[in-house]
């Protein structure tokens, strides 16, 4: 009973709150999770190990639903986006909300987060246009407001203390922690996968089905490696090795200083989310609802397994247990060892959010914009 008037109460908190994104004063002391993936890598992976169950702390109602990002945090704060053109934040201790921004548009991919500072995207309804916003939420005031001609639908990346935006047209974006573009660079080659960077080159797929490999420091193309289809997940990086997926269903690594494919495997469906890692495997999930656990090295399936719903939300991955979002209003635990499923927890709504672990919390979403609060530590 005391639980549940606790989460009824952050409910109650949240939806109460002035229209009005401001928050109290606190030092910076961390990075924390500043983008969509953590790093620009794109690493999905948390060195923790969890038990077969979650413990529910608290949850939140928003105004509007997701799309399939996740959250940013730091400094105690979570940041999250929505459908519906606003921008909130909330302390992850306490559950205090500091009230949110609205926007005419909508934003659909994660905040990114240099200090006292957020960047979003606002993409314009119907139109091919979008807006980079950068927000002092201490403050609660505007910076600045920098227009782009196209959408970008693709998750931001922070590099070397900037932001880079890659437009659904193919253009590149470097905006300075004012919002500003420093440079652009514009490969005309239309794109609906995410970009990575393991800080010198920055790695995305495009519709006609082309790796992209851009020296954000030379701004220039300096390879492209051919896929069966167009390129539709996002891509990661690890130790120079490039895994992404594709409309096919074919999962890559590959190694591009070498400018060699090591491997492809194919999954059977179309592959939208990003591909998630270890030291020894790399997990990805199709639209048919198959995961499949493939050996780095090889390129040979450790494991295979089938679920009820679609996969276009990318789980996280710990010491020992996998958590991975469905269309089908679940979230799974499953043994990231043998692929069987520990746990399945039951949502309202469709599970949207892919899963974030900060300061010893599990933070994940469903549809309608909730936002769900786990202790990772006491479950079942």
């Amino acid at each position: 009973m005391k639980k549940a008037l606790l989460i009824i109460a952050s409910v109650l908190v949240f939806h109460s709150c002035a229209v009005n994104l401001l928050v109290d004063f606190r030092p910076v002391t961390e990075a924390g999770y500043a983008m969509f993936g953590g790093v620009p890598e794109r690493n999905f992976y948390s060195d923790i190990e969890i038990r077969d169950s979650l413990e529910l702390v608290r949850r939140f109602e928003l105004k509007g639903s997701h799309s399939n990002t996740s959250v940013t945090a730091g400094n105690g704060l979570i940041f999250t986006g929505d459908l519906s053109g606003r921008i909130f934040a909330f302390d992850i201790e306490t559950g205090k909300s500091y009230g949110y921004k609205k926007y005419d548009g909508e934003i659909s991919i994660a905040p990114a987060l240099i200090g006292r500072r957020i960047y979003f995207v606002v993409n314009k309804r119907n139109e091919p246009n979008s807006t980079l916003v950068t927000f002092d939420f201490f403050d609660g005031k505007e910076i600045n407001k920098y227009d782009l001609n196209g959408s970008v639908k693709s998750e931001l990346l922070i590099l070397n203390n900037r932001i880079v935006a890659v437009d659904n047209e193919g253009a590149v974006y470097n905006f300075n922690t004012a919002g500003y573009v420093e440079w652009s660079f514009d490969t005309k080659q239309k794109q609906n996968s995410h970009p990575s960077s393991d800080g010198k080159i920055i790695a995305w797929g495009t519709n006609e089905g082309k790796l992209i490999i851009f020296s954000a420091e030379q701004k220039k193309i300096l390879d492209s490696f051919s896929a069966d289809t167009s390129v539709t997940s996002g891509t990661a990086i690890d130790n120079h090795i490039i895994y992404f997926g594709d409309a096919a269903g074919n999962l890559y690594a590959y190694n591009y200083p070498q400018k060699k494919l090591l491997w492809k495997i194919n999954t059977g469906a179309k592959i939208v989310n990003f591909p998630v890692q270890n030291d020894s495997l790399v997990i990805s999930g199709n639209l048919k609802g198959m995961i499949y656990a493939v050996r780095k090295k090889s390129g040979a399936l450790k494991w295979s397994l089938k679920i009820d719903g679609l996969i276009n939300a990318t789980p996280l991955m710990t010491k020992n247990i996998l958590l991975q979002p469905d269309l089908n209003k679940k979230m799974y635990l499953i043994d990231v060892a043998n692929g069987a499923i520990r746990e399945t927890i039951n949502y309202e709504g469709r599970a949207k959010l892919s899963p974030v672990y900060y300061r010893d919390y599990i933070i994940a979403g469903s549809d309608r914009g909730i936002i769900y609060l786990y202790n990772y530590k006491r479950g079942g």
